[in-house]
């Protein structure tokens, strides 16, 4: 049946589902000495916090309300006032490890964590991949690490370190590599801790940079969960002046990887930063050599000739002014900090938009302090960035409650300006919606009496939505992106 169009209408209290409200556990970044970021207004607003050495292997984390709760430098736990917790020291991770730091919460408990570290090149990652589980109960609220620290999975590493939820956006994959090798190590955390037992896929190229020696610049997620990146750096061998950014397909149902496929985007030129759209659609390379370069790949075909034909400058500079980190913010914009001894951030604010229409935008966000040598680094669950359902804590609601439809939205058009056609393939009498902003905030939510309806933009920002319908148990989720 079709059903008429109407206009939203009938507020209604908050349904349940959302954009992603793990989103909100991003929301506080803490990284380089002074430097703190806060996006609970919707933008990043920059702030301080205690003085110490913040190199790369930062990492924080807030809770669903997005308060902060803790950030590390890869050898000590903070809580969220900045103090050293009781057991929150020795910490066998490096502070110089690329992304080398990780809080992962456990699913299905809101009060324990898991700190993974990725020990660092300087000590050929002899303390391999570990992780500390930390009790959000002790230390009167605000945390503690329990007897499970610095608990060893495998060494020596690689200084890779990520992770995305599993295909039921419930339980979460932990992903490294083990130096000397081409076998990237995959983790499931679930209800029931970490897994002793790792998903391994030899592939890629990763044991011929190695050369005795643990090699750094990460690995990265698509937020849907996707795809995965991994730089392969050749230049410290003196092989090659020329590094390689892979491509590769992951199954996050079964933490298998496949389909390798290598991008050289410069001669004479060195990869450090990259980073995904939050569509997943996109891909973002700075290449550092002479001049400072940003690529832009257009990875929706999965044919490697089709990408590496897409390939578009989208910036460049004579000059060294930008750091080698690329970060995915809440609000929907890549971050990219200035190098060192600045104190601002630069930003890809449309970063779902095909070419220049991406805008790389110099200089929007002022730093309290400069930027100290490379310590940019800063690393979150890849698909907190993406949609997840709600957990809530406070009720026991978790996504066991709900499942995905497997329904479809149409949005006609997508991006829109003024407003844009929803089609529903079902024929639901009602159903309720809501629609959320890039960091998780509900602006708009009601109750459908129909199938199809009109959304328009009214008072709405430019930006990335997500629209959540929900009916007796089954949700559907559309990404909307607003001119």
């Amino acid at each position: 049946m079709k059903w008429s169009i109407l206009i939203l209408v009938s507020l209604l209290s908050f349904v349940g589902y959302c954009q992603n409200p793990e989103i909100k556990r991003t929301w506080h970044w803490v990284f380089s000495d002074q430097n703190t970021l806060d996006f609970s207004s919707g933008s990043a607003v920059p702030g301080s916090v205690i003085a110490g050495e913040f190199i790369e292997s930062n990492a924080a984390i807030s809770d669903l309300s997005g308060d902060l709760i803790f950030f590390t430098n890869g050898d000590s736990i903070f809580d969220k006032n900045g103090v050293l917790l009781p057991n929150g020291f020795g910490i066998l991770g490096g502070k110089s490890s690329y992304d080398g730091a990780l809080f992962v919460p456990k699913p299905q408990n809101c009060s324990i964590y898991y700190l993974f570290t990725a020990d660092h090149a300087n000590s050929a990652g002899v303390n391999g991949l570990r992780y500390s589980e930390i009790d959000l109960t002790l230390n009167g609220g605000l945390g503690d690490v329990t007897t499970n620290k610095n608990v060893l999975l495998f060494a020596p590493n690689s200084e890779h370190l990520a992770a995305v939820h599993h295909a039921n956006l419930q339980d979460i994959w932990v992903m490294s590599v083990k130096s000397g090798t081409d076998d990237f190590y995959a983790y499931l955390v679930d209800e029931a801790g970490v897994s002793s037992t790792p998903v391994v896929t030899t592939i890629g190229n990763l044991s011929a940079i190695e050369f005795g020696f643990v090699t750094s610049y990460g690995l990265k997620f698509s937020p849907d969960g996707k795809k995965m990146a991994v730089a392969e750096n050749y230049s410290e061998l003196g092989f090659s002046d020329t590094d390689s950014l892979c491509l590769y397909d992951f199954d996050s149902n079964s933490g298998m990887i496949s389909n390798r496929m290598a991008f050289a985007p410069a001669s004479d030129s060195t990869i450090f930063g990259y980073e995904f759209s939050p569509d997943g659609q996109k891909l973002y390379v700075h290449s550092s050599g002479i001049t400072d370069v940003y690529y832009q790949y257009d990875i929706s075909s999965n044919d490697f000739s089709t990408i590496e034909l897409s390939k578009q400058i989208i910036f460049q500079n004579s000059s060294s002014t930008y750091s080698l980190i690329m970060r995915m913010a809440p609000d929907g914009q890549i971050l990219v900090p200035a190098a060192q001894g600045a104190n601002f951030i630069s930003s890809i604010s449309q970063p779902n938009i095909n070419g220049v229409g991406c805008d790389f935008e110099e200089n929007i966000i002022t730093l309290v302090d400069n930027i100290a040598g490379e310590s940019t680094g800063l690393n979150f669950i890849a698909s907190f960035f993406g949609i997840l359902p709600t957990i809530n804590c406070s009720t026991g609601l978790t996504i066991q409650d709900a499942k995905q439809s497997e329904m479809k939205i149409s949005v006609i058009p997508n991006p829109f300006d003024d407003f844009a056609l929803i089609h529903l393939s079902f024929d639901y009498l009602t159903a309720e919606f809501e629609l959320f902003n890039a960091v998780g905030q509900p602006v708009r939510f009601g109750q459908l009496n129909g199938g199809d309806f009109y959304l328009d933009r009214r008072d709405l920002d430019s930006g990335i939505y997500s629209l959540v319908l929900r009916k007796e148990g089954n949700f559907i989720i559309e990404k909307i992106v607003i001119h």
